[in-house]
């Protein structure tokens, strides 16, 4: 895979900041659904893991926690965070169809559970901008492309990214990740890290996306089966003769 699909929720204020809230979006998503809206059948595959499975990062960690697909329960985090039927604001684009059906899929399935969506769509350059604020915003849908270490990763290595995860849990479990030097320490501490991902919900894991690279067999020294991972390299390339 070269990414996995995200649904980020707005921490920082409103709506999201309640983690009972956001505990709700999570009970209530089925991943499978926006795969198939998202990149089809046979380009997708399921997996709670927030690092990619080719990775050595790659942990089941919390895996009773995706994909629930459970709106019932949803229903009963939303009773208990005391929800009033508050629009959730949901900033979208057409200009990537992909995150715009995931948005589609994600409203369907929410409105099951008894949330209010406020669908607002709108070019990408205003919702670049309107996630860089607190108040513009609940929840956009998205991807994390592959990465091969999880400080590499903004949402996790950063607390301005978007939706602005940064509780102290975090923070700290970051701190071992980033600065441990024995790898079962480093992984012992993500593993942690993706244990609170589920536990705090600040954004919603979908499916990891394949992607097609159509490529002329004169095309001759590109990275082969990681290119599509780190995107096309064609520094050592050349065509070969016809």
């Amino acid at each position: 895979p070269r990414s996995y699909g995200v649904i980020s929720l707005n921490t920082a204020a409103g709506l999201m900041s309640d983690v009972r809230i956001r505990q709700a979006v999570l009970a209530s998503i089925g991943v499978e659904a926006s795969g198939q809206v998202t990149h089809g059948e046979g380009f997708f595959d399921l997996g709670p893991g927030i690092m990619m499975p080719q990775t050595a990062w790659a942990s089941d960690v919390s895996a009773e926690l995706y994909n629930q697909n459970d709106p019932e329960a949803a229903a009963l985090l939303l009773e208990e965070a005391g929800y009033d039927g508050a629009p959730v604001r949901v900033i979208a684009t057409m200009e990537d169809l992909g995150d715009y059906n995931a948005a589609i899929v994600a409203q369907q399935q929410m409105e099951a559970a008894g949330f209010v969506i406020q669908l607002d769509v709108m070019d990408e350059a205003t919702l670049d901008e309107n996630l860089e604020s607190d108040d513009a915003w609940d929840m956009s849908t998205g991807a994390y492309v592959f990465r091969p270490d999880p400080v590499l990763i903004a949402p996790f290595a950063s607390c301005t990214y978007d939706g602005k995860w940064c509780t102290e849990a975090k923070q700290e479990i970051m701190e071992r990740v980033l600065t441990e030097s024995d790898f079962e320490a480093r992984f012992a501490a993500f593993e942690e890290l993706q244990a609170l991902w589920y536990e705090e919900a600040p954004a919603i894991k979908l499916v990891n996306n394949y992607g097609v690279a159509a490529l002329s067999v004169r095309v001759q020294g590109l990275l082969g089966q990681t290119h599509f991972e780190l995107e096309p390299e064609f520094g050592n390339c050349w065509l070969a003769a016809e």
